[in-house]
């Protein structure tokens, strides 16, 4: 179809990203891009560092997805406040777990 019709294609599944590059998408639409947009830039270059985007989605998954994605830019030294609501003992304890 692309080849049909000019128009910009972006991916917005983070773990079909580098797949995606290869096969002639533009572009993202990144949840992984707001915490570490660095690892999607090196992905783009280089596809063969997708495994990377994988272990952070593995970690993220463990978490509900704004908490994952906060947690990550406040170890960056983004200075944010507090979760939308508590996170449980199980949380808490993943987040320490990420955070080491």
């Amino acid at each position: 179809l692309k080849a049909e019709v000019s128009f910009p294609l972006m991916i917005g599944w983070d773990p079909l990203f580098a797949r995606g590059m290869e096969q002639g998408a533009d572009g993202c639409v990144s949840g992984v891009a707001s915490a570490v947009p660095e690892l999607l830039v090196a992905v783009g270059r280089a596809p063969q560092l997708a495994h990377r985007v994988d272990e952070f989605i593995a970690w993220m998954l463990r978490l509900p997805t704004p908490v994952a994605i906060k947690e990550a830019a406040s170890m960056r030294g983004l200075k944010l406040g507090p979760h939308a609501a508590p996170c449980s003992g199980t949380q808490e304890k993943i987040v320490g777990e990420f955070r080491e």
